[in-house]
């Protein structure tokens, strides 16, 4: 090897399994984080994106992930149950048509 170069870099976080669900009013964010304790994840979400985060000693997950559609920050709802996390979000802008009149 040259001088300067190293092999690959290796991460310490995990990449959780993820799904995302695009439902007519909400998106459903689902995660597997198996062996993690609730109080551990840290959530945070802009209107474009999800960040899961948890660290602990033996386990570190670390996840970004660019959402489909925009959605209210505020109206966010997580729950975790069995290795499972689940993530609701309301979606921010409905699609709606208007008729313009012609002057």
């Amino acid at each position: 090897m040259k001088p300067g170069l190293r092999g690959p870099e290796l991460k310490e976080e995990i990449e959780p399994l993820m799904d995302v669900v695009d439902s007519k009013d909400s998106l459903l964010v689902y995660a597997e984080l198996p062996g993690v304790d609730k109080n551990d994840i840290r959530l945070s979400v802009t209107d474009k994106s999800l960040t899961i985060s948890i660290e602990r000693e033996k386990r570190r997950y670390y996840k970004e992930v660019s959402l489909p559609t925009k959605v209210k920050p505020e109206t966010a709802k997580a729950r975790y149950k069995n290795g499972v996390l689940e993530v609701t979000l309301e979606k921010a802008v409905k699609q709606s048509k208007k008729q313009i009149k012609v002057e």
